[in-house]
Order: structure tokens, then C-alpha cells, then sequence
């Protein structure tokens, strides 16, 4: 797959439900052809999203961390300030989803290894979360450590 030119924009934190707003409306962009593929980095303030799938018996009960239904499947996420989040806007027409969830990968490998952590991409089960590990700079003894996940 060769090089596909992609935007960057940062945001610094961002409310959740500003966000959505926000990716709704370039989603409708790109879907008319107005903007390029691009990659959103913000953060959130603190919030915990769940899809219809998750058990509501797995949800914390007693929070001041805000509960948000989402329209995806999957367990609740707990996103914290500070967590940095990448929401991809792409033409799922010129690549399939599979090539975009593999391009992010391989993207997020060689940006964790240009920084000094070693990365890899831990091999998942069918329909579960794909996640990327890193052992600590400059050892590649080192047990990994959680460093990034791709979900739905």
C-alpha cells in the first residue's frame, strides 16, 4: 500500500460531546469530498463510554466521572485527562478497514520506535481489541507495557 497524504490536527482537551459534534460534521465533509483523510489527537476530560453491549452491572455505580451511551459495540472505555486519543476521518471506499486499522498500527510502531520504545504489535482473537507494547527504552529485555489499542 503505498503513502497516502493525511492531515494532522491537535486539539488539546476537548469535551466529549464536543468532539462528536465536531467529528460528525467532518465526517459529513468527507463523505462530500470537501476535506482530505485526517487524523484527530486531543484529549478528554474525564468520561466513560459504553455501547449497547455493555452490561450495565460492569458500569461503576458510584462516580462522578460521567457515564456517556455511545452508538458503537464494545466495553465501557474510561478515557483520563491526559490520554492522548486519535480519531481517524478516512474514505473507507479508497482502503478497506482492515488496511486503515493495519496503516494506524504500523504508523503508531514506527512514531512509539523514532521516541526510543521498541514496539510490537501483539497478534488478537478475532472481533477483540488489537493493542500495541513497548518495553522500556533502550532494553529489549524488558516486559512490555500496554502502550496503545485499536477497538471499534
Amino acid at each position: 500500500m503505498g503513502e497516502r497524504w493525511l492531515e494532522r490536527i491537535d486539539l488539546s482537551e476537548v469535551p466529549y460531546a464536543d468532539a462528536v459534534a465536531q467529528m460528525q460534521q467532518w465526517v459529513r465533509q468527507r463523505q462530500e469530498g470537501t476535506i482530505r483523510d485526517r487524523l484527530v489527537l486531543l484529549t478528554h476530560p474525564a468520561v466513560i463510554t459504553y455501547g449497547a453491549g455493555t452490561p450495565h452491572q460492569e458500569l461503576p455505580q458510584d462516580t462522578a466521572i460521567p457515564l456517556v451511551e455511545v452508538d458503537r459495540g464494545g466495553q465501557a472505555t474510561c478515557h483520563g485527562p491526559g490520554q492522548l486519543i486519535g480519531y481517524l476521518v478516512a474514505n473507507l471506499r479508497e482502503r478497506g478497514p482492515a488496511d486503515i486499522v493495519r496503516w494506524m498500527e504500523n504508523g503508531l510502531i514506527s512514531a512509539l520506535d523514532s521516541l526510543g520504545f521498541p514496539a510490537v504489535r501483539r497478534e488478537t482473537p478475532p472481533r477483540s481489541r488489537a493493542w500495541w507494547a513497548y518495553g522500556h527504552p533502550g532494553t529489549r529485555s524488558s516486559p512490555p507495557s500496554a502502550c496503545g489499542s485499536a477497538g471499534e
